[in-house]
């Protein structure tokens, strides 16, 4: 299980539930008991039913799912205009999972919910104004989300203004955490990019936490958790590759990592070191190209290494392939085939791959352009990943953007 959603209301487990499901994630949300769960789904969503209980109670409900519940991360479901146990439950939340920091924001802006220095606001009104704080079974103490959080838990607030800086902003949370044993943090939020950028506040602290808010800012970590990397394979020396190569190595998005062939083939420490600085790549939230050498030099170096080696140049091309495949294969097994489309271009590294991965057959889905088709293969480790082959003679200039655009 990858996410864990608890939520104190059904139509509140639901709505969030949607936004994974729209982002295609499988979701399941359960009716009962945690402990009698025996489905795979990535999200699970627990309704605690317990937005009316006393405080104690709804506590209790919390570790009663965390008792049975593991996951990567946990989302708690609250209400836009924080009825219930929001202070008590993140509590209970934050020691259940032992967890520091719970990121906080109850902001809906589609629906009028904005969250402005600390005040909730229901279509421009301050929430103790409007009908929500007469709610017969859960009235409202205030409009201020630090406040309301405080009236139900003793564990600090910490308000972050619409103005923080993100750079500012991590700073200032490393520093929470360590001078406190457990902390809540709460954000303003007056639009959807606002929620966005906290999802990706949140992503950037790369801490085990609490995250909570009504279905708007679970929208938002849904559509981040479904951004998987693409891997480029460029094995090809040919001058379109490496116009295609040029063409994006400005891009911040993407990280080249430049195999040294040589290397690759004589030295396993250097795999090892490359595997290491693929996988930083990744953490960092990049799209990954592995190129191998292109420039003059190296050219003239393969009839070199040929001979070092002892071996025809068509020898030498399928020692090549191979050992790329196995590396890319290993980096597909290790990030548990977490990508979004795996790209292969020259020297056979296409079939040498399928070959490496031990896939049998190949359905074609369609075409990026010209010479560039795209498929999958069924029935393996990678049939959710879509894949593009090509020569390395083939393709425009701009074709690793358009496959960036595409499948983003």
């Amino acid at each position: 299980m990858k996410v864990l959603v608890i939520a104190d209301d059904f139509t509140g487990a639901n709505d969030t539930g949607l936004q994974f499901h729209q982002q295609h994630i499988a979701v399941d949300v359960l009716l009962s008991d945690f402990a009698q769960y025996q489905g795979t789904a990535e999200v699970v969503v627990v309704n605690t039913d317990s937005r009316a209980m006393n405080c104690a109670d709804a506590q209790q409900a919390i570790y009663q799912v965390f008792a049975h519940a593991k996951a990567e991360q946990v989302y708690k479901k609250i209400d836009s205009t924080l009825r219930g146990n929001i202070g008590a439950e993140l509590a209970a939340c934050l020691s259940a999972s032992e967890r520091k920091i719970a990121f906080v924001c109850s902001a809906l802006p589609k629906a009028g919910r904005v969250v402005r220095d600390g005040i909730l606001y229901v279509n421009d009104v301050p929430l103790l104004e409007t009908e929500f704080a007469t709610d017969p079974k859960t009235p409202i103490v205030s409009s201020s989300v630090k406040a309301i959080i405080e009236s139900q838990t003793d564990v600090p607030v910490f308000e972050f203004k619409k103005t923080t800086e993100k750079n500012t902003a991590v700073s200032v949370i490393y520093s929470i955490m360590a001078e406190n044993t457990q902390a809540i943090i709460s954000f303003d939020a007056e639009t959807e990019q606002d929620l966005q950028h906290i999802a990706e506040l949140i992503k950037e602290v790369n801490q085990p936490c609490i995250v909570a808010g009504s279905s708007g800012l679970a929208q938002s970590i849904a559509a981040g958790l479904n951004k998987k990397p693409i891997l480029f394979v460029v094995g090809s020396m040919s001058e379109v590759s490496c116009k295609q190569v040029d063409y994006i190595k400005d891009n911040a998005q993407v990280a080249t990592l430049v195999i040294n062939i040589k290397n690759l083939l004589q030295d396993q420490r250097y795999s090892e070191t490359l595997m290491l600085s693929a996988k930083a790549v990744l953490k960092n939230h990049q799209h990954l190209l592995l190129k191998t050498e292109s420039s003059l030099n190296e050219r003239l170096n393969i009839s070199l290494l040929c001979a070092e080696l002892n071996c025809s140049r068509a020898e030498l091309g399928n020692q090549i392939s191979q050992k790329i495949a196995l590396f890319v294969s290993q980096l597909l097994e290790q990030q548990r085939y977490q990508f979004s489309a795996l790209f292969l271009t020259g020297g056979d590294i296409a079939f040498s791959v399928a070959k490496q991965l031990q896939l049998d057959h190949y359905q074609i889905a369609g075409e990026i352009e010209a010479g560039v088709p795209y498929g999958y293969f069924p029935n393996s480790p990678i049939s959710a990943i879509p894949v593009m082959t090509k020569a390395g003679g083939f393709g425009s200039v701009p074709l690793l953007q358009r496959i960036l655009d595409y499948f983003n």
